[in-house]
């Protein structure tokens, strides 16, 4: 769902109960419009508010890279995954609301796949003094009862990255990481759901070791 409050483009995406339990979509609209009705109103006061003002992180020396291949050489990436993978152009400033703020926010978005592919085996995506969002998304799954694993990557504190996996309709892993200050998310799934190469305790893998990788990349700027 995407819609504007002010001059902000606000773009919602929703994966859980409502899509699963509802006897229709007319039904799982209902179900999350309350949430989205949230998000609009907290939104209001500060629609048309100067951008990068938020939170209360103050970020650590590292500097977030510029081009993809600062977070992971492609080299290093094809190594990680399993196959031969190229970093692929994104349009910024338009396509989705995430491709515009990070074009607005100075970082890339990084999408990764096969040579000559449009169809994509993963994505990076990161807010810069991101963190206080990042605990917040850790304490609030945490309060809900959610089974977190928390992972164990040099250079970062013990609560600072966690993977999520999903089976429903295709397979994909998720790691979340916060880097000196900065949120860092990961996405990797099968180039195809149709002809899946990679179980999910692969993807699962992958994902890591992407993360460590990018994880040492943001850390070698400080």
């Amino acid at each position: 769902m995407q819609f504007l409050v002010g001059d902000s483009w606000v773009e919602v995406l929703i994966d859980g109960p409502a899509d699963n339990v509802a006897e229709s979509d007319e039904a799982a609209l209902n179900a999350v419009m309350p949430f989205v009705e949230s998000i609009r109103t907290a939104l209001e006061p500060t629609a048309s508010a100067p951008r990068f003002d938020w939170g209360d992180t103050t970020a650590g020396p590292a500097v977030l890279p510029t081009e993809c291949e600062g977070f992971v050489p492609e080299a290093t990436m094809s190594d990680l995954l399993g196959q031969q993978l190229v970093y692929t152009s994104a349009p910024k400033k338009g396509g989705s609301a995430s491709r515009g703020a990070a074009d607005d926010l100075g970082v890339p978005d990084c999408i990764f796949g096969l040579p000559d592919s449009d169809s994509a085996r993963g994505l990076l995506t990161a807010l810069p003094r991101g963190q206080w969002a990042y605990e917040q998304l850790v304490e609030t799954r945490m309060k809900d009862g959610a089974d977190i694993s928390f992972l164990a990557l040099d250079g970062l504190g013990s609560r600072d990255a966690f993977l999520q996996c999903r089976t429903e309709i295709f397979s994909s892993c998720s790691v979340h990481l916060t880097v000196d200050g900065h949120w860092l998310r990961i996405d990797v799934s099968n180039e195809s759901s149709a002809d899946p190469v990679y179980g999910v305790s692969e993807l699962g893998a992958q994902a890591t070791a992407y993360a460590q990788a990018a994880a040492a990349g943001v850390l070698s700027g400080r």
